[in-house]
């Protein structure tokens, strides 16, 4: 019996049988699984939290699970959803317990628990001089000069409200709460033109990947050209940007979203202002993994293709073939393209790419069907051939 998958090395054959070292083959998806097996069990056991505090108390079960939704919170604290609501709903818990031991009698347990949670909307339909006068309540005597002045040295809205709290006051689990949203909803009137990172990262998410019209495109242009104006020049990877701005914005994926949807959707007018923007974020993550930068130069040169560019986006396709040799992804996106583009010559071009890709054994020939392309792509020649005869 050969061995499990626990037990290989990165250097051992592969489970699979194919011959190849298991870091050549099946590594990184089995890696992959092993995360999403994880994650997938920390979500339920956090659910499970909720429930059973939910089933304790059936009078907030709607409050409990309304804590699911995104919010700044859930930014601010760096935390999932799932882990957001466990978190909340341990304060919670905390709270009952503390009551009981007060002698508090039931109603007035429910009474202190329908009152513990803020969230983004309910601090979003007070007025200004509302969220002020709350924030007097709990000692932070606040006006827009302080508020403009303290959040020069800051990115974070939540980080600026955590100094506001006074380390001696006695605070009940809400009240923190109430002051990090309250700073990030203050940022949000008080200083739109250079956004929290809660703002960013509220932007990201809730990022919709169809380009259909100008303004969807200024949208998108708007928030990259201030997620790079933020980091200094010598930043070139997300990691370090993440850790210079203080905050996980999850930019990895937001950049492999948005630089498909430069191709796929950008109106013709404002291509070239989605190649410039396509262009700076592959100068601007120089450092990244390969991985990362032959995405983001794929999906240029295919942006490229669409405004009749071909030369530069042959130099990409094959930048990618030269800077990723264990990669079939640059020989078969070439590929791609010279069979859209129809004729033998093409043809035959990007049969030459797939068999060289073939050849050099790369990792990925399977992900990328490599074989059942070709097969098509020779068939399709050979009817062309059978014309010209």
């Amino acid at each position: 019996m050969g061995m499990g998958k626990k037990d290989i090395g990165r250097n051992d054959p592969c489970w699979c049988g194919s011959g190849k070292k298991y870091k050549k083959c099946h590594l990184r998806k089995d890696e992959e699984e092993h995360r999403e097996e994880r994650d997938a069990r920390e979500r339920e056991h956090e659910r499970a939290r909720v429930e059973r505090l939910a089933s304790r108390h059936p009078e907030l079960e709607a409050s409990l699970h309304a804590l699911d939704a995104p919010s700044f919170i859930e930014a601010a604290l760096h935390m999932g959803g799932e882990e957001f609501m466990a978190g909340r709903a341990y304060k919670i818990a905390h709270e009952v317990e503390r009551a009981r031991q007060s002698f508090f009698s039931p109603a007035e347990i429910i009474a202190l628990l329908t009152t513990l949670p803020y969230t983004i909307s309910t601090v979003r339909a007070w007025s200004t001089d509302e969220l002020l006068e709350k924030l007097a309540g709990v000692g932070v005597e606040l006006t827009r000069e302080r508020f403009l002045e303290e959040a020069r040295d800051f990115t974070s809205a939540w980080k600026l409200g955590m100094t506001w709290i006074d380390p001696a006051r006695d605070f009940i689990a809400r009240e923190p709460d109430l002051i990090g949203l309250a700073a990030c909803e203050l940022w949000r009137r008080w200083l739109p033109e250079r956004p929290s990172v809660e703002m960013l990262y509220d932007r990201l998410h809730s990022y919709d990947p169809v380009l259909t019209s100008a303004s969807d495109h200024e949208d998108w242009t708007s928030l990259w050209r201030i997620i790079d104006a933020l980091l200094p020049e010598e930043i070139d990877t997300i990691d370090a940007a993440e850790r210079h701005l203080d905050f996980p914005l999850g930019l990895e994926k937001w950049v492999m979203s948005a630089t498909i949807d430069l191709h796929d959707h950008t109106p013709d007018e404002l291509a070239p202002e989605a190649a410039e923007i396509a262009s700076r974020m592959l100068a601007r993550f120089s450092g990244e993994h390969q991985g990362l930068q032959n995405w983001i130069r794929g999906e240029l040169a295919l942006l490229l293709v669409t405004m009749d560019r071909m030369h530069e986006a042959e130099e990409l396709f094959t930048q990618m073939i030269d800077l990723a040799p264990d990669s079939a992804q640059g020989h078969v996106m070439w590929a791609g393209v010279l069979h859209r583009r129809g004729g033998l010559a093409s043809c035959r071009a990007a049969i030459a790419l797939l068999e060289r890709a073939l050849a050099s054994e790369a990792e990925d020939l399977d992900y990328w069907e490599v074989d059942l392309f070709l097969a098509e792509l020779r068939d399709h020649t050979q009817e062309l051939e059978e014309r010209e005869d």
